[in-house]
């Protein structure tokens, strides 16, 4: 049976009753840990001050942090809202549909995207705007790398055993080769760090999972 949490049900420790709504509790957030933010980490007070899910994000090399929040759960699907009102949803840690960006895409058989693990190949359809492409058949490949020592997301905490997954893609309609990577930190087996290129015509797409989804 499909399950749906409302942001103000999962996510907030002391309650289900909130009188604020949704997007008032992102903007809110979203202004909280923007002003805490110091080359690409959140601050441990930051961190500890607020109980929501949320991930921290970068659309492109250069371009300012986005702090994206949890707002529903679907089916294994996490839907992650702006306070600009832009969302990504993230199945397994892969961005399967994104609404409000320049670009937009939607994967439309996600059922099919396997936990990560190991070397396999798999196939997935998506659909592309602006320009609107439909139905395009992508070719996956998933290898694992390695043990990769990265930066922790929280200021001040030490840096990150995680084992480096790489997704290869590949789109024989348009020509269009790119890879993903996917970090995953071998104490936790929790996902860290995500690089992942969704569209041509779009910069690679960088989320940090600061407070996770359980």
């Amino acid at each position: 049976m499909i399950k749906r949490s409302i942001l103000v049900c999962i996510l907030l420790v002391s309650s289900c009753e909130a009188p604020f709504p949704l997007y008032q509790l992102v903007y809110d957030a979203g202004i909280e840990y923007s002003s805490n933010l110091n080359n690409d980490q959140v601050s441990l007070e930051t961190l500890d001050s607020i109980d929501y899910a949320f991930i921290s994000v970068t659309l492109g090399m250069g371009s300012p942090q986005t702090i994206m929040v949890l707002s529903a759960v679907d089916d294994n699907i996490l839907e992650w809202v702006s306070e600009a009102s832009e969302k990504i949803y993230t199945l397994n840690g892969k961005i399967i549909k994104t609404e409000g960006l320049k670009y937009d895409i939607e994967i439309i058989n996600p059922q099919d995207i396997p936990v990560m693990s190991g070397d396999y190949s798999y196939t997935l359809v998506s659909n592309f705007y602006n320009p609107d492409l439909y139905f395009q058949s992508q070719e996956i490949n998933i290898k694992e790398k390695g043990v990769k020592n990265i930066r922790n997301n929280v200021r001040n905490r030490p840096n990150i055993d995680a084992n480096l997954i790489i997704e290869s893609l590949y789109m024989k309609k348009i020509f269009w080769k790119t890879q993903n990577k996917y970090y995953f930190n071998i104490e936790t087996g929790s996902l860290e760090r995500t690089i992942q290129n969704i569209h041509p015509n779009y910069p690679s797409i960088t989320i940090d999972f600061v407070r996770k989804y359980n």
